[in-house]
């Protein structure tokens, strides 16, 4: 019998041979794993040995830093280790909020490695805001910028981390280097568990406090259902533009790479204005832009393929949707994402097919998105699509049913209004979209 491990790597295997053999894969099967830690069953066997660089980022002088696999996996031990030290275990919330570099990635994959829970907190966040987000997340243990926690000070029963610097109560994480620390793995957990639980969401919109849970599930073998959206493919030259602790940082500068196997130039939104250079000096050929930015990034850089991603119910999603613009450009593939399971939902706008505005929902399903008057006129911030061969719930992915369902819940308000049409509300909300026989 395969190992989760196993089952994860011919999962991925398979998707990226049809891609690079130009196979239009209609079917994905979302693989039952049970308990499985991706970091400790899969990550570590492929990153041990691998000199190549998973991370590349350019420091505050503008010096160019990287990180290679197999330093990644040796350092990421030594601070899971640490922090076992310092309290952190399967199910601890960890609220992490640093800015771009290798100490981020070694904290959250040990956090995945203890089978624990990243809370990403974008930088940069005042004092007030982190603890807000840590109190409201039950996170117990706070990693951040030592400008953040000299303005923070802490008593249990949290425990503060600093990366970069000191402060008065706080642990300086290069300690975890100071001395060797023998990591032990612990027992995987079911991957239905949160790995990720995004307490960010609506925070610039002056909206309630969001929790998004992403379970180990769908923010792992998501990613391998994402690459038929990214394109990604082992070595391909790949940059990301997002803000450090943003969730499409995790999803498409972090996770994403890791799993297509490639490495990423991660690039600060602070710093388009000098993507064109960069993107030639490390020939990368695909980039990455967070939704905000990805107006911007297409101004900034030009010969490459540019995607970017977002939830259904993203404002620029909305704008693009309604049709009240002309965001996103025609040279921006767009996916739209499923903001609490990740999974299943991808999609992009088909080149050429502008007028009909055809979504491609991969692999192989279908929203084509109806013009006003072809079935009824949709109301006012209303988008009718037409589902096509609606995919399965993934097994196990949080807020989804069980495998083997044909419904979804989508993260977005909606109703059936033909056997084969439903109007989705992009004002938010939750919409159960079913297929025909589904239907009472």
């Amino acid at each position: 019998m395969n190992s989760p491990g196993a089952i994860f790597e011919n999962l991925r295997i398979d998707v990226l041979e049809r891609m690079l053999s130009g196979d239009n894969v209609k079917k994905f099967t979302w693989p039952v794993l049970g308990e499985f830690n991706w970091a400790l069953d899969w990550f570590d066997e492929h990153a041990d040995g691998n000199g190549k660089s998973a991370l590349i980022w350019y420091d505050k002088k503008r010096v160019r830093r990287s990180i290679s696999y197999a330093e990644l996996k040796e350092r990421s031990d030594r601070a899971a280790a640490w922090l076992v030290r310092h309290g952190v275990g399967p199910g601890s919330r960890v609220l992490v909020s640093l800015r771009n570099g290798a100490a981020l990635w070694e904290i959250m994959l040990a956090v995945i490695k203890l089978n624990a829970v990243i809370v990403p907190v974008p930088v940069p966040v005042s004092s007030g805001e982190m603890m807000e987000t840590a109190v409201l997340s039950g996170a117990t243990v706070i990693v951040a910028t030592p400008e953040v926690a000299q303005e923070t000070p802490l008593s249990p029963p949290w425990v503060g981390i600093t990366a970069g610097g000191n402060a008065p109560g706080w642990v300086p994480y290069e300690d975890a280097f100071s001395r060797s620390h023998t990591f032990r793995p612990g027992h995987p957990t079911d991957v239905a568990s949160p790995m990720i639980i995004d307490c960010f969401a609506g925070r610039n919109t002056g909206e309630a406090v969001s929790f998004l849970p992403y379970s180990g599930y769908a923010s792992t073998v998501g990613r391998v259902a994402d690459l038929h959206f990214t394109r990604l493919t082992p070595g391909a030259g790949y940059a990301s533009v997002a803000a450090a602790g943003s969730i499409d940082y995790l999803l498409y500068t972090f996770l994403g790479p890791l799993v297509a196997g490639t490495g990423v130039v991660s690039v600060d939104p602070a710093e388009i204005s000098g993507l064109d250079a960069l993107v030639l000096a490390e020939s990368v050929g695909s980039v990455y832009a967070a939704p905000e930015v990805a107006d911007a990034v297409s101004e900034a850089v030009s010969g490459v393929d540019l995607f970017t991603s977002a939830p259904v119910d993203h404002p620029a999603l909305r704008h693009f949707l309604d049709q009240e613009g002309t965001f996103p450009p025609d040279s921006v593939r767009w996916g739209i994402r499923h903001r609490q399971s990740t999974v299943a939902l991808t999609g992009t706008v088909r080149p050429g097919h502008r007028e009909s505005r055809v979504v491609e929902i991969l692999p192989g399903h279908e929203w084509e998105i109806i013009p006003s008057g072809a079935r009824r006129s949709p109301l006012s911030g209303e988008v009718c699509v037409r589902l096509s061969n609606w995919p399965e719930t993934p097994f196990g992915s949080s807020g989804a049913g069980s495998s083997g369902s044909r419904r979804l819940d989508i993260g977005t308000a909606g109703h059936l209004v033909s056997d084969d049409a439903v109007v989705l509300d992009t004002t938010g909300g939750a919409v159960r979209a079913t297929t025909p026989a589904d239907r009472p």
